[in-house]
């Protein structure tokens, strides 16, 4: 976790900031809260990976959870002007790409080769 881009973040009043991982809450989420207050970080979600989404779901992997999350978040906040997500794992920017497209209109799926 980049501290000082999470610090830039609490700082900004019209900044939405997320703690998005695939970690699982049953196992991490005590360890990750703590993390987090050490570093006196402030988020206004943090998303731990549930063993079932809040509508029943099951997600085939780490990265179909974290698209249905981000793809939420934009629907939620659609009138945002900018989303901004920064991601650790290179692989999973793909997430962010997809979940960029317009919500009107299904995203081509990233993973398919042409």
């Amino acid at each position: 976790m980049k501290v000082s881009l999470v610090e830039l973040s609490m700082r900004q009043k019209d900044a939405l900031t997320v703690l998005l991982t695939g970690r699982g809450e049953h196992n991490f989420g005590d360890l990750i809260k703590r993390m987090v207050a050490s570093k006196k970080l402030e988020f206004d979600m943090i998303c731990l990976k549930q063993r079932i989404g809040p509508v029943g779901q099951r997600f085939s992997s780490t990265m179909h959870y974290k698209q249905q999350l981000l793809e939420d978040i934009v629907h939620t906040y659609k009138d945002a002007e900018e989303i901004k997500v920064y991601e650790d794992r290179p692989k999973q920017c793909v997430i962010a790409e997809a979940s960029s497209h317009p919500m009107h209109q299904p995203p081509e799926d990233p993973l398919r080769r042409k």
